[in-house]
């Protein structure tokens, strides 16, 4: 990863000076000016991604270079250096786009860690930007995905926990789409002005995600010779999305679950607790229910979290989707690489359609994407990797032509007609039956080998009185 560049501009030698070392002995990449009108030439000629600049110079002021900035580079954040009498001009150019302000004389610590805030909140909002713009230019696309009942429901959660600021927990295999849906809620919320901050929860040890999340203060450990901000407080007045939270220590889970009771936290070291005003948005791949009824997750972290449960089906439980998100892709790649929209063969999108994609839509995705990459013109049945055309693992779905019904009676149509719907109904209740029978009552088993999301087959349960009302 490349340096962090920052440009340090003050007339005064000293401050110009002793700022600029410092950033220097902490791995940033410092440029130099005494004057705006120079820092101005610089930042024309050249990108930075942190200017920390005077209020008061001879010439130009810093509240002029502020405005000249956002002009040329809009993107580039701003801290500004004052002497005590001019706060309320600093505390002015914070409203009018900087993200801080030093009061002269400041502690060369609190330089480090500003900067640091700084330039990681700049990187997030960037994300963010280009994240919204995404979502944005897919228009209607959630109209275009979700031509399943399943997938309707999620668009239709997605809308409701939208206007709300609970807590929302989304459920669902890898691939699925969880982190899409985490910022779809977030930017159809009220604080979609403001930044959703990821954290990874399964891929670094307790220790270390807590050090990401919570951020420390200088002298906490060994190493730690400057503060450093966490997550958190950059996710302050946004979101917090906390990926495969299962993935959580106890201890961790706990201290979430009192960030979310208190509105407060501690960062690693610091006896001062920091007020915290952030949405949670979580979200797994495991059964977190059963992970709560083995005690490997807390029921009090599971309840705060599961306000707003969202469950989003695995791709082969969305088979009539998988049409709409090949040509949204394909469009999308197209575009992205600067080609003419690409031609899809219908075999193909058939092909696509019977595949069970263990890797979800994430698979789709990387897929879609390999062959606009590679091909020109036209996608056919032989642009595709041999794994989606070689049957020979796939088992095909029975037709009723093949199914057994030599042994049943003949249902003979009585003079004064039938109830077709009560046929129906008893014959699904065999079948669901003897799903439930031969998996000794495992309801994810048994909806696999019905074909069914295992919600609905709950569902289907529930309105028989097969179950409890309050079991899932």
């Amino acid at each position: 990863m490349s340096l962090a560049r920052v440009l340090v501009v003050d007339d005064e030698p000293t401050y110009r000076t002793s700022v600029s070392r410092c950033l220097t002995n902490n791995n940033y990449q410092v440029t130099a000016a005494d004057s705006a009108e120079k820092a101005l030439e610089y930042l024309t000629e050249s990108r930075f991604d942190l200017v920390i600049t005077d209020l008061k110079m001879s010439g130009m002021s810093g509240l002029d270079l502020l405005a000249r900035m956002q002009e040329i580079a809009p993107n580039t954040a701003a801290i500004m250096m004052t002497a005590y009498a001019a706060i309320d001009t600093a505390i002015e150019a914070t409203k009018r786009g900087a993200f801080h302000y030093l009061v002269k004389p400041f502690n060369i610590d609190d330089v480090i860690q500003l900067s640091h805030k700084a330039i990681e909140h700049k990187r997030l909002k960037e994300e963010n930007t280009y994240l919204k713009r995404q979502l944005n230019r897919s228009g209607n696309l959630s109209n275009v995905i979700a031509k399943s009942s399943d997938m309707r429901d999620v668009v239709k959660a997605i809308e409701k926990a939208g206007t709300t600021d609970s807590t929302v927990l989304i459920k669902g295999e890898t691939g699925t789409g969880k982190e899409f849906i985490a910022k779809s809620i977030h930017y159809t919320s009220l604080r979609s002005k403001k930044i959703i901050v990821n954290i990874d929860c399964g891929s670094m040890n307790s220790d270390a995600l807590e050090l990401e999340l919570f951020g420390y203060v200088k002298g906490a450990f060994a190493g730690a010779v400057s503060s450093k901000s966490g997550k958190l407080e950059l996710a302050d007045g946004g979101t917090l999305f906390l990926n495969d939270v299962s993935d959580l220590s106890l201890n961790t889970q706990t201290k979430i679950f009192k960030i979310i009771e208190d509105k407060k936290f501690f960062p690693i070291g610091s006896t001062k607790a920091v007020d915290i005003d952030v949405r949670i948005i979580a979200a797994t791949k495991r059964d977190i229910e059963q992970m709560v009824r083995e005690n490997n997750f807390r029921e009090d972290l599971f309840y705060r979290l599961n306000v707003i449960p969202i469950n989003v089906p695995p791709l082969r439980d969305r088979k009539e989707d998988i049409p709409g998100l090949v040509n949204y892709f394909i469009n999308y790649y197209s575009t992205r690489n600067g080609k003419q929209p690409i031609e899809i063969d219908e075999a193909v999108i058939n092909i696509l359609t019977v595949y069970s994609w263990p890797s979800n839509v994430r698979e789709l995705k990387n897929l879609l994407e390999r062959l606009v990459v590679l091909h020109d013109g036209k996608i056919d049945v032989s642009s595709l990797p041999s794994k989606y055309t070689d049957n020979k693992n796939e088992k095909p779905l029975p037709s009723v032509s093949t199914l057994n019904f030599v042994s049943m009676p003949k249902i003979v149509m009585p003079e004064n007609g039938i109830n077709l719907n009560d046929i129906v109904r008893d014959f699904e209740e065999d079948l669901i039956m003897q799903a439930l029978n031969r998996t000794n009552w495992n309801k994810n088993r048994a909806a696999k080998l019905l074909r069914l999301n295992r919600t609905t087959l709950v569902e289907k349960l529930r309105k028989k009185g097969l179950i409890n009302s309050r079991e899932n």
